[in-house]
């Protein structure tokens, strides 16, 4: 049996991220704002990791060699120009290794417990739709339930397009995350700073 094993960007927090809990996230350092870029529409983007020794701004802290996959399922530009997101907890992971990148953003290739091992039941449906998820939905012109199944089956494309870009004849001021799905597209776009 193959081993379920990912690359992700990690982001270590000294808070207790579990499946199944909902969190608000303020990202303002260049690296995280990289990181959500790399992950945006994709189901289980990065990973949240514990805190043991060290803080959540500056050099890279020392972690728990475990943690959970977390999926943005909102965003917002807040009030001080800061990008604002809301995570959900998907399944638990076990650290194999991790290194640093050039920018300073932390990855880790992680194994991930199989749905089977986890402590709550992730339904593939509505009701594990957050509201980033119900927006695509509707701009797709598909029942959420339709969206939430397509996008844990890997069915919906994206495409991130970068400030400076140009589509339509205009050059794009923020990242634009372009979605598919039959035929059919749709895009947010997120706020640098």
């Amino acid at each position: 049996m193959k081993e379920n094993i990912l690359e992700i960007p990690i982001f270590p927090l000294h808070l207790k991220f579990m499946p199944g809990d909902r969190v608000p996230l303020r990202i303002f350092e260049p690296r995280y704002l990289d990181m959500v870029k790399k992950v945006a529409g994709k189901k289980e983007g990065f990973g949240i990791v514990q805190i043991t020794e060290g803080g959540d701004v500056g050099p890279t802290p020392e972690i728990k060699p475990c943690g959970t996959l977390a999926t943005i399922v909102d965003f917002d530009t807040l009030e001080n120009k800061l990008l604002g997101i809301t995570v959900l907890g998907e399944r638990q992971f076990k650290i194999r290794n991790t290194w640093v990148e050039g920018s300073g953003l932390m990855m880790g290739s992680v194994k991930v417990a199989d749905i089977g091992d986890e402590k709550i039941n992730l339904q593939t449906d509505s009701e594990n739709a957050g509201p980033l998820d119900i927006k695509i939905a509707k701009q797709l012109g598909i029942p959420t339930r339709e969206y939430v199944n397509a996008l844990l089956k890997k069915q919906i494309k994206t495409e991130h397009l970068e400030p400076g870009e140009i589509i339509d004849g205009e050059k794009l001021t923020k990242t634009r995350v372009i979605f598919r799905y039959q035929g059919r597209s749709t895009y947010i776009d997120i706020e640098e700073k």
